[in-house]
């Protein structure tokens, strides 16, 4: 059965004219009774009295209406939803970061491929790691931009997901200035007194790679945990109002740092580099990932070849 018969018989339910019908199809007349013979056919019954003029419908043929009516019409709805919904989501890219990266880093480093896919509209997720981790896992995000340290890589499996790194930040110690303008909270001379210290939480890459910095540094400081929070704008407003110390991404404070409501609470030795790294799954769908994927990587290539050519 054709869908294009069950049109043809509504049309000709409506006009009560084979001539009429075949005209508004675009068809010739005996096309079109052909095809609503075939039609009558495969529902196994007369559907048209063609012994009235005009013609009319047969008791069958009155039932049928209904049904097609109702199922043209359905389907004719879940056409046009799934266009409008599919056209919907390539149109829009959605990303999951942290809030920091997403404040900071993003915006500029997207404007130098947005001409790539200028229709494109973005929609960024603020999530932690192991959230996103499991966001991207889901599909609810075509890529994820999030910090890479080895104190906690991202729980994601390599034949599903790949990754390439596309910045790097450096994670600092900042404290509110005292009437000096030295740290009102320095690690450099911290002695017995535990540090007020602004963290966004436990289980996060920012506080493990804390832990690492202090145990390198083979440091007795001690922290006492006065305010905790995920995002990273919050931390920074808590750090510049003066209740404690935090280690923050440097593009995050390089305003505060420049205008002195920051500064640095220790030395480079208690300072760490991140990699920023993107992902994405090996089976994206959406069109626009494996283009930006490979203008990343073209201009990676470019940047290899200009340093080595200058050296």
């Amino acid at each position: 059965m054709d869908l294009k018969w069950l049109e043809d018989f509504l049309i000709l339910a409506e006009l009560r004219n084979f001539t009429q019908a075949a005209e508004a199809r675009y068809v010739t007349q005996p096309a079109f009774s052909r095809r609503i013979k075939a039609l009558e056919a495969w529902v196994g019954t007369p559907l048209i009295d063609r012994s009235t003029y005009p013609v009319a419908l047969t008791p069958a043929g009155e039932d049928f209406l209904e049904v097609v009516r109702e199922y043209v019409s359905g389907l004719l709805r879940s056409r046009t939803d799934l266009r409008e919904r599919f056209a919907e989501h390539e149109s829009v890219l959605v990303w999951i970061m942290p809030g920091s990266l997403s404040a900071t880093f993003f915006p500029g480093w997207w404007r130098r491929f947005s001409p790539l896919l200028p229709s494109l509209r973005i929609k960024i997720i603020a999530q932690k790691l192991l959230d996103a981790s499991h966001s991207l896992e889901l599909g609810a995000g075509h890529l994820m931009l999030f910090y890479r340290h080895a104190a906690m890589p991202p729980s994601l499996e390599p034949d599903r997901f790949e990754s390439i790194e596309v910045g790097v930040e450096q994670l600092v110690p900042v404290s509110a200035p005292d009437d000096y303008g030295r740290a009102r909270f320095s690690l450099d001379d911290a002695g017995d007194v535990p540090i007020p210290f602004i963290t966004p939480g436990q289980d996060t890459i920012i506080s493990r790679i804390v832990d690492q910095i202090v145990e390198r540094n083979g440091s007795v400081v001690s922290f006492d945990t006065v305010y905790e929070n995920a995002n990273a704008d919050s931390l920074r407003t808590e750090v510049v109002a003066g209740r404690g110390l935090a280690w923050l991404p440097s593009r995050l404070v390089q305003a505060q740092l420049g205008s002195g409501a920051l500064v640095a609470a220790g030395d480079v030795a208690w300072e760490e580099p991140l990699g920023i790294w993107m992902y994405r799954a090996i089976k994206a769908h959406h069109p626009a990932v494996p283009k930006l994927w490979q203008a990343i990587i073209d201009e990676r290539n470019e940047d290899y070849s200009e340093s080595a050519s200058s050296e």
